[in-house]
């Protein structure tokens, strides 16, 4: 791993609040833009990242993959952020988003990325409108499968569990009320947690 933690997260195309950005503890790379017309008014985006930094005990890069557009996205667009950051040498990436569908390019890509070494966190996806199974690319053994404890009864019913369950409690630890408690939020909790472990054993 880098000195410097190297992050690169998977952007849903939403927009990013300015104000927030600057209260990060971590530098900000904005690098990369397969969604051209990505242009939402909602700051979801950068209240996670803000939540992701919030929890790290030291300072990290991050890096933008904007592959999705308002939260809508192909396997392809996801593919290419993959092999951007394979070609960044990451240390993580996040993927908080996710499709309902099996994509051969994506799951090449995914291969090509976890080769340099790179470790991938995915949301499962929150279970809304009678979701049955994770999410891909989080279905895929490459990934560290990502789910949050408010919905445990719900993953008794999948095939594919989660690897691991981010407990729902962690939420009440700060002020996060503008943050929706799901997957995506989850998922930026098991990477802090994550690093900082890591951190500390070395």
């Amino acid at each position: 791993m880098n000195a410097v933690p190297h992050i690169v997260l998977m952007d849903d195309g939403l927009h990013w609040d300015p104000e927030q950005c600057k209260q990060l503890k971590s530098g900000l790379y904005e690098s990369f833009c397969q969604s051209m017309s990505a242009s939402g008014h909602d700051t979801y985006s950068g209240s996670m990242l803000k939540l992701l930094s919030d929890n790290l005990d030291h300072e990290v890069c991050i890096s933008r993959a904007k592959v999705f557009c308002n939260g809508d996205g192909t396997a392809q667009s996801l593919a290419s952020g993959l092999i951007w950051a394979a070609k960044l040498k990451a240390d993580v990436v996040i993927i908080p988003l996710g499709l309902v569908e099996h994509d051969a390019g994506m799951k090449s890509a995914l291969e090509v990325l976890v080769k340099t070494g790179c470790l991938v966190f995915a949301s499962v996806g929150t279970p809304y409108f009678g979701q049955r199974s994770a999410l891909y690319p989080a279905v895929y053994e490459e990934c560290v499968a990502v789910g949050c404890s408010h919905y445990i009864p719900v993953y008794e019913g999948w095939i594919e569990q989660p690897d691991l369950i981010v407990d729902e409690a962690m939420f009440a630890q700060g002020n996060f009320r503008s943050i929706k408690m799901g997957t995506s939020t989850a998922t930026m909790l098991a990477v802090a947690e994550y690093l900082n472990s890591h951190s500390n054993n070395q």
